[in-house]
């Protein structure tokens, strides 16, 4: 494979030995019949006009007319095992990485979120990883089983024309001359990766590009300047032609490298064949082995060139894949979440255990960006927010997630099941199924995730924050959606709880429920 990081995901993928073993096998068995069936008719023909003055012809082609049937019959199972195991290595390979991806990711922190700036990173992702099946179904299998036909075809030359001192010799420099046509595409492949890179960093340049003049099209108009707009377009298209004249460069020098190796090949196979005996049952047979080998490094080439061309490619996804691993600028805390009872304390406010706290004020005044510091999911400037004697920032952020629950204003979800959606890996520490009931969401955890009203995805979004029992829940306008029935069974859930519950909120009715009012317009602090 061309660069490290490919051979990485290779090890992640961790197949066994049985899986692996028996996907080369299938592959290379129907590659054989495939071979078999595509040299036979020519075979039959060459046979049936050497023995035609024979008083029996039939029986010069017979046999390989048995044979030919015989493959013909087999080549559809063998086919169908080799799509089959391909895919069973294939979809195992898949499981370890997604496993890999979302556990990497699952790692980040919000910070690290707010950086990678696309909302639909995670499934752009996972369209990677699902992209890495041709790693091993159209790249690795299929180039280890042409190399071990083309092997076998070597030997069947050695024992057909065993007589033939010079055979071993041909025999060997095929070998040769097809090992240096195979190292040569490798260093090929290895040197276009840059040239690759600069494509792929052009093409996503010139999409951004695209996207920023559509976007103004209008201003550019109006003012009178589209010419600037198209110069600006055109530019990135000079480039991207640029490199595609090298990269058409580079395709068509590997053409006429590989035309006069399989040349080379073709001719020693000539030149041994006119050395053989003069029988025309034996010279059928020279030449077809001969046939079957300059078919078979036709194949070669080709499956080399293909596989590296993919592995090319998936270079650059296995390095895109790669830099989400990439630590956070930052260290993220490593402390344990304090035992026993937690009392909350920032800006001067101190929140005992379970005490219920509102806060008020008017848009913009920085109710959600104050829940957000309170969760970690953004750094407090200005104050220390601390959790006992512990400040926050210095414990882990695994423990923070546990023991503390979060509900955006407009809340987000995956796609899939619901246990899926709203449990996101983690284990239930409540009777979901109560709850949910309470909540007025019946939701069976087994059933797909629809779309749903912003009432109800309100709800759910509480239910996912209190999947793992937090101590401290924080939550932003989420009564917002919902109507006069609904918002005292959301009240009365969170009183159930007995957690810390801060609320920034606009309903008087939740203002009323709560023990502390805190105005952060005027940062009053009221109790009731």
């Amino acid at each position: 494979m061309p660069t490290s990081p490919l051979r990485t995901w290779l090890r992640r993928s961790a197949p066994t030995s049985d899986v692996s073993l028996r996907a080369l096998g299938a592959a290379t068995a129907a590659q054989i019949a495939g071979t078999i069936l595509s040299i036979g008719a020519p075979l039959v023909l060459i046979v049936s006009a050497a023995h035609q003055r024979d008083s029996h012809p039939f029986s010069a082609v017979a046999g390989l007319l048995i044979l030919i049937e015989l493959v013909a019959f087999l080549r559809a199972p063998l086919r169908f095992s080799e799509r089959l195991s391909g895919h069973d290595i294939g979809f195992a390979a898949i499981v370890h990485w997604r496993s890999w991806l979302t556990a990497t990711i699952g790692r980040w922190s919000y910070d690290r979120w707010s950086r990678a700036s696309r909302g639909d990173l995670l499934e752009r992702a996972l369209g990677d990883v699902d992209s890495l099946q041709d790693l091993w179904l159209r790249a690795i299998i299929p180039f280890v089983a042409t190399v071990l036909t083309s092997l076998l075809s070597l030997i069947l030359l050695c024992v057909v024309a065993a007589r033939d001192a010079s055979t071993p010799l041909v025999a060997l420099a095929i070998v040769l001359l097809e090992t240096a046509v195979v190292a040569r595409l490798f260093l090929a492949a290895r040197g276009s990766l840059p040239l690759a890179r600069r494509s792929n960093l052009a093409r996503v340049a010139r999409s951004v590009r695209r996207l920023e003049v559509t976007a103004a099209a209008s201003e550019f108009s109006l003012l009178g300047r589209s010419d600037v707009a198209h110069a600006f377009l055109r530019a990135a298209g000079d480039r991207d032609e640029a490199l595609r004249c090298a990269s058409d460069r580079r395709t068509r020098h590997r053409t006429l490298l590989l035309l006069l190796a399989t040349a080379g090949i073709l001719g020693l196979g000539l030149h041994l064949a006119t050395h053989w005996s003069s029988s025309p049952g034996a010279s059928v047979s020279y030449s077809g082995v001969v046939l079957l080998v300059a078919l078979l490094a036709v194949d070669l080439f080709a499956t080399t060139a293909r596989s590296l061309d993919i592995a090319v490619r998936l270079t650059l996804t296995t390095e895109r894949l790669d830099e989400l691993a990439e630590r956070d600028e930052d260290s993220p805390g490593v402390s344990a979440w304090p035992a026993g009872p937690v009392t909350l304390s920032f800006d001067d406010v101190v929140v005992p255990p379970g005490q219920r706290i509102a806060l008020v004020g008017p848009s913009g005044s920085g109710k959600s960006t104050l829940l957000r510091q309170l969760a970690n999911l953004e750094a407090a400037r200005d104050f220390s927010v601390m959790i006992n004697d512990h400040d926050l920032r210095d414990i882990a952020e695994s423990e923070i997630r546990q023991h503390v629950g979060f509900v955006a204003a407009i809340p987000q979800y995956l796609r899939g099941a619901v246990v899926d959606v709203l449990g996101l890996g983690r284990g239930p520490r409540i009777d979901v199924t109560k709850v949910a009931e309470e909540l007025g969401i019946p939701l069976p955890v087994s059933t797909r995730w629809l779309q749903r009203s912003r009432g109800e995805d309100q709800r759910a979004a509480l239910l996912r924050a209190l999947w793992t029992a937090p101590e401290i829940l924080l939550l932003d306008e989420p009564t917002s959606g919902l109507g006069t029935h609904e918002t005292p069974q959301l009240l009365q859930v969170l009183e159930e709880t007995a957690a810390t519950c801060i609320i920034a909120t606009h309903d008087p009715s939740v203002v009323s429920w709560c023990d502390v009012v805190y105005d952060l317009a005027s940062g009053q602090i009221i109790s009731r």
